[in-house]
């Protein structure tokens, strides 16, 4: 009785032997199928927390670079303002010296 199936006391054999094992056979691959999905979900959440904080790092960056050049800005501002004044006191010292 080669091939055969006694399952629950009732004896598989051939074409309903086949079916049985097809059954358990999808029953594993749909238990595969939905582990694979929850992995999937996982690893797509992991993967939107990776891009969320990666988009907000990288406006604090630019946020950083900006306020740098703002800075940069400011300091050229006042090194010019402080050239200029110099110039200005430089030219009232000529003036007063040349006509005292």
């Amino acid at each position: 009785m080669e091939g055969n199936l006694i399952k629950n006391g009732i004896l598989f054999s051939g074409k309903k032997l086949k079916k049985l094992e097809t059954k358990k056979e999808l029953t594993e691959l749909k238990g595969s199928i939905i582990k694979e999905e929850e992995l999937m979900a996982f690893f797509q959440q992991d993967r939107e927390k990776l891009n969320y904080n990666w988009i907000i790092s990288k406006k604090e960056l630019d946020d950083q670079k900006s306020e740098i050049i703002n800075k940069e800005r400011e300091i050229q501002d006042s090194k010019e303002n402080h050239i200029m004044s110099i110039n200005l006191y430089n030219q009232r010292f000529y003036f007063l010296r040349k006509f005292f």
